[in-house]
């Protein structure tokens, strides 16, 4: 709980932040690295290499908690790969389908460190961009007529925006899911910050 409380509030043992290290700012796990990237909590819970495995399976677990809450309603595919309209291959992490509609949604569920207020839409934009691109291709594959992408922000402290809420709205995603994303994201995020800071 304690360390719930320090990420809510950017006072965790990062050396970022003033007055934590003896040994400078730079990322104790990035020092070998040209960039040498500043130590901050958004550095450790959403980039630096040392975490990447750890970040894969936060993002795996939520990706899995959505899906499969969607094979109540749909029919749910995850980790399917495809082609973008210049033939270069993407992956999409899920693809709900409603037959009878004969319709699908491209859902992207990204943790990212909460930094503003507009960040969901403007994740959501990006993820368009990228799959926007494949709706030909999925069309084609699933016998589709209609196909939405959405691009999802879950943030890394546990913040659930109000894109998410309506999302899962929409989605008869049902509050007692919802918490097990957040619950799954704060405990994914507190075991990254760990193993960057004490291993």
């Amino acid at each position: 709980m304690t360390e719930v409380i320090k990420m809510s509030s950017n006072t965790s043992a990062v050396r970022g932040l003033h007055g934590r290290s003896q040994d400078g700012v730079q990322c104790r796990r990035c020092q070998h690295t040209e960039n040498k990237p500043i130590e901050t909590l958004a550095h450790v819970l959403g980039a630096c290499h040392y975490g990447h495995l750890l970040r894969v399976n936060r993002h795996n677990t939520v990706r899995a908690l959505i899906a499969n809450e969607l094979r109540k309603s749909y029919e749910v595919y995850e980790e399917v790969g495809g082609l973008a309209n210049d033939g270069s291959v993407r992956r999409i992490d899920i693809i709900a389908i409603d037959r009878k509609k004969k319709s699908g949604i491209i859902i992207d569920p990204t943790i990212r460190f909460e930094v503003q207020q507009v960040q969901p839409l403007e994740v959501d934009k990006e993820k368009k961009d990228i799959y926007l691109p494949t709706v030909t291709h999925y069309k084609e594959k699933y016998s589709l007529e209609e196909i939405e992408v959405v691009g999802l922000m879950i943030g890394a402290r546990g913040t659930i925006t109000s894109f998410f809420i309506n999302f899962c709205k929409r989605f008869n995603i049902n509050q007692e899911t919802m918490k097990r994303i957040v619950h799954a994201t704060i405990r994914s995020s507190i075991h990254i910050l760990r193993n960057h800071i004490y291993t």
